[in-house]
């Protein structure tokens, strides 16, 4: 498995020519405040430890969106994966947005459906669009603008913003089963690395080197070492493969490959994140001389809905300049939680210069009302709560690499063995088709399903290798397409010479434009990807045994208990707790006496076993005791249930996904550990039971929760949804007679009013 190196090992360093070339003790320039990687071989006088044999594990260099969806899908089938990132924290107000794509959306529903609701929730669901050509006649003739600064306004509101409304977005869903999210890469990367063990994410670790470590049974493994920023060395780690997840600057890469720098496309992208209010505001006094509500021309700014009219809430926007030499995009996205993305782009040959990068975006854009509203918006906020509140200017260039082909497998990353690229590191591409971040979440699922169909004789290399054959096959026309689309802007005589640069021979993009009439086909194409297993399969059964195994084992590992059964409920590994304890829990019987009927629920009770119950107002109890004794062995409490409008949906899974996510929900908040859980109430069903021990890991407790309609026809008409708990718990784990009665009691609890209302 994987660990930090502590044992000794006899090892001989190759020396040089005994690798092959482009793999041989190679160092990799990164700057000059930390060392470069480098990947060198060495031979071990030992066979791996057995329990290094017993799971697979993986070391992935770098925790953006791909590296962390690559270790979430990977730990899901067992895999024993950490992730390790360079930056010391994780950003939570990076000044980036991303559109995830159906092809997204459905790599990460493969990964779980805890995942994508999550990254779902963080980010908003597009629901409208505007796109357009803007015509800008003082751009081109160099000429001030004649009207105060707002001489595209015309063309704009004519040209740029026609509103294509909610039917693109709708047809997109229809068509592929899955929407467009638009998402704050800063939340994004949150949600992702909510679903791993807080002990599985190292931060302030880049990469030094990597050994290619070959055992005498003939199993290579790879021994990472990595650097904090203040020049300090971890001990080595050990595992069976290294996906390197490190973007297009990749120190992986430049270890595989030594292919140099990214290429620059000659273009500057000005951009942040800036609370839509804000810009609303802005550009109603740009434009109309108003406020939000206090008359002018804007529809939307009219409203209220806090959105500016050129992006309203729920939308993305996206416009680009007629003229190829100017080469202006502008484009703006609801990245949700009252959040507007805003990204101003243009070629070099456009750029207007300032004494900084803000006056020189002023200085383009200036006859863009939106972009100076975004402007005036992010600077505000700087000057308000400094940058960390929100308030993000960020200047970035447009980079990219010549696509790496099937046949590039076998060239450049067979030599280095357990060694593989994912997302930007292996396939960057120009934002044209916005889908750098949807790629690498198609590589982490199927990475994932082709690690969990590896044979037990089959290496982690030759699974890698095929992966990647499978993988650049479709990267590869995805980084053709985007250059072709994303370089139109340079006219005719440039575009040919960026072709010349571009790494793409003739002969591939004539099968390109053969395979692909126009980007539309591409567009469709891209989107339209579903994982190789099928759209309703996922990660977690693909190998739930193995799962079960990694996640038993973090628990113990992690540094609090409370915080493993956390992670492990996030990371979708619950429900094979849930099979630890269950058949002995229905084995178990106890005499019953009475039936307790209540309000829409009924239990049985053991025999000689009383149930008293208090009404209140909104909110009752029941108390429940054991012969003999004067304190109840469990309590019930039932309170109203809200919905929205009627018939709304009830039982337990309304708010709890499963029973296990429930069971390991209350673990973490007892502190404890779960046992077994289970969805209870006869044909119904709508009961979620979970059993457990305390902190002390000897005292039981007992809980379940069910949503239904209360009794009686006024219920049904008036949508009357109550949530019944139930909770026992016993010090000291002395009373096994009372656990047994507490247990045929939530084993015999039905709904008898249903679990909806409608």
């Amino acid at each position: 498995r994987q660990r930090s190196e502590t044992r000794s090992m006899l090892t001989v360093t190759l020396g040089r020519g005994s690798l092959p070339p482009r793999v041989e003790d190679r160092r990799v320039r990164r700057g000059a405040h930390r060392p470069g990687a480098r990947i060198s071989l060495v031979r071990a006088g030992a066979k791996p430890d057995e329990q290094e044999k017993s799971t697979l594990s993986a070391v992935v260099v770098g925790g953006g969106i791909g590296g962390l969806a690559a270790a979430v899908a990977l730990r899901r089938i067992g895999v024993d994966a950490h992730v390790y990132e360079r930056a010391s924290t994780m950003r939570g107000n990076a000044g980036t947005g991303i559109a995830i794509w159906p092809n997204g959306v459905k790599a990460l529903r493969f990964l779980g459906d805890d995942v994508a609701s999550e990254v779902a929730s963080r980010g908003c669901e597009i629901t409208g669009m505007r796109m357009g050509m803007i015509d800008e006649p003082s751009a081109r003739s160099g000429e001030p603008s004649s009207n105060g600064g707002g001489g595209i306004s015309v063309a704009l509101k004519k040209a740029a913003t026609r509103l294509v409304g909610g039917a693109f977005p709708a047809i997109i869903r229809a068509q592929h089963g899955a929407g467009l999210i638009c998402i704050r890469w800063a939340e994004a990367q949150a949600a992702l690395a909510s679903f791993l063990p807080a002990h599985c994410v190292h931060l302030d670790a880049s990469l030094d080197d990597i050994e290619l470590v070959e055992y005498v049974d003939g199993t290579t493994k790879a021994r990472c070492t990595f650097v904090a920023r203040d020049g300090t060395p971890s001990d080595a780690v050990t595992a069976d493969f290294v996906v390197g997840a490190d973007g297009v600057n990749s120190a992986v890469r430049a270890a595989l490959m030594d292919d140099g720098a990214p290429r620059d496309n000659g273009r500057v992208i000005w951009r942040g994140v800036v609370d839509a209010a804000r810009v609303a505001r802005a550009h109603a006094r740009a434009t109309t001389g108003g406020t939000i509500g206090g008359g002018g021309s804007s529809d939307v700014v009219n409203r209220g809905d806090g959105f500016p009219e050129f992006c309203p809430r729920g939308a993305t926007a996206l416009s680009a300049s007629k003229d190829s030499s100017v080469g202006r995009t502008v484009c703006f996205m609801d990245v949700g939680g009252g959040k507007l993305y805003w990204a101003a782009g243009c070629l070099d040959g456009g750029i207007v210069k300032g004494d900084d990068d803000a006056e020189s975006c002023a200085a383009t854009f200036e006859n863009y009302p939106d972009v100076m509203a975004c402007l005036e918006a992010t600077k505000e906020e700087a000057e308000i709560g400094g940058a960390g509140t929100g308030g993000n200017f960020y200047t970035s260039r447009v980079l990219d690499r010549g696509p790496l082909f099937p046949g590039d497998a076998e060239r450049f990353m067979a030599p280095a063995g357990p060694v593989t690229l994912l997302g930007d590191a292996a396939h960057p591409v120009i934002p044209s088709f916005g889908q750098g971040a949807n790629l690498a979440l198609e590589d982490a699922a199927e990475l994932a399903i082709a690690m969990a169909g590896r044979g037990k004789s089959q290496s982690a290399a030759s699974v890698l290798r095929a992966w990647e054959r499978s993988r650049l096959e479709r990267t590869a026309q995805a980084q053709i397409a985007s250059f072709i689309s994303g370089s139109k802007s340079y006219g005719e005589a440039k575009f040919a010479e960026a072709m010349r640069l571009s790494g793409i021979s003739p002969d591939a993009l004539a099968r390109h434009k053969e395979r692909f009439s126009d980007a539309n086909s591409t567009q469709q194409w891209l989107i339209g990807w579903t994982p190789s297993v099928g759209t309703a399969a996922r990660v977690k059964d693909l190998d739930p045994k193995a799962a079960l195994r990694l996640a038993i084992r973090a628990a113990n590992e992690a540094p609090s208990r409370r915080s493993a059964l956390i992670a492990a409920t996030a990371a979708g590994l619950a429900s094979a707790f849930g099979t630890l304890s269950s058949a002995e829990a229905s084995e178990e019987t106890v005499d019953t006496g009475d039936r307790y009927a209540g309000d829409g629920f009924t239990m049985l009770l053991p025999k000689g076993w009383t149930a008293t119950e208090a009404i209140g107002v909104s909110r009752s109890t029941v108390e429940v005791f054991a012969p003999g004794r004067t304190e109840p062995v469990a309590k019930m409490v039932k309170e109203p249930t809200f919905t929205m409008g009627g018939g709304g949906a009830g039982g337990a899974g309304s708010v709890y996904t499963s029973p296990e996510n429930f069971g390991l929900y209350i673990a973490g908040t007892r502190r404890g550990s779960l046992r077994t859980s289970r969805e209870v109430g006869g044909a119904v069903g709508g009961a979620f039971v979970a059993e457990g021990v305390g902190e002390d890991d000897k005292s039981p407790w007992v809980e379940l929760i069910a949503i239904g309609c209360r009794g009686g026809e006024a219920a049904k008409k008036y949508n009357l949804l109550q949530t019944v708990r139930l909770t026992a718990s016993f010090a000291g784990g002395a009373d096994v007679e009372a656990v047994e009665g507490v247990r045929a009691i939530v084993n015999s609890f039905e709904l008898s009013a249903g679990t909806t209302c409608a």
